[in-house]
Order: structure tokens, then C-alpha cells, then sequence
């Protein structure tokens, strides 16, 4: 098991769930099953309740520990996904960013350019 109780963890996405679930909406998840049911949590944060180190099973307090999870279905440690997901929307920013800034941007023509700084052959 690789969580304790306590553990703030991130389920896997909904993109995840509709590629793997089969024609009737369920995932194989080692002991447990994602359904549609449990697909609600996809995305979300959760806290780990409980842990059966018998059925490698897990419960998460914002279900009320109705539903089962595994490893399985399981992103990562919040504070471990939160970090990469902070680092992606920051470059993703910052391609927003520089695309913004040169959008209006116009090569400048060879007149308008000293010829002693000019490469004629890349011009």
C-alpha cells in the first residue's frame, strides 16, 4: 500500500476513466471496481479514512467510506500532483505569455536594416 491514513491523495481523471472503463462503465481496479458511481470522486482530492492491508483496500472520508479504492485508481499524493499541475499552468503561462508578446510581430524588411547586420543568406 502505498498510502496511510490520513493521506491526501488525487483520484485519477475523468479522461482516464472514459478511456479504460468497459461498455458497461467499470474499471478492474485490483480488489475494487471504478464505476459510475465512483467516478464522481475523478479529479477530486480526497483524504484516506481507512486501510485494509488484508484486501489492499483504502476509504476516503468524503465518501463516508461507502465506496472501496486502491493504488490502482489513485493519482498521487496531492501536495505531489498539486506541484506538477503548479508547474504546468506556470509554462503554460508563460507560452501564453511570449506568444502574446510577438503575435503582432513583423520580421523587419532588408531595407529597413543596416546591411553590415544582416545575414543575406537567412534574410
Amino acid at each position: 500500500m502505498k498510502y496511510k491514513i490520513g493521506d491526501r491523495v488525487k483520484i485519477k481523471s475523468l479522461d482516464w476513466y472514459n478511456e479504460n472503463k468497459d461498455i458497461l462503465g467499470n474499471i478492474e481496479c485490483g480488489d475494487a471496481i471504478m464505476n459510475i458511481k465512483t467516478s464522481q470522486f475523478c479529479g477530486k482530492i480526497v483524504t484516506i479514512s481507512s486501510i485494509s492491508d488484508v484486501t489492499y483496500i483504502y476509504k476516503i472520508q468524503e465518501d463516508n467510506g461507502q465506496y472501496f479504492w486502491t493504488d490502482e485508481m489513485i493519482e498521487g499524493l496531492a501536495e505531489e500532483t498539486s506541484q506538477e499541475d503548479e508547474f504546468n499552468k506556470m509554462y503554460q503561462e508563460m507560452v501564453k505569455e511570449v506568444d502574446e508578446r510577438f503575435k503582432n510581430h513583423k520580421r523587419p524588411k532588408v531595407s529597413n536594416v543596416c546591411k553590415e547586420c544582416v545575414d543575406t543568406k537567412g534574410v
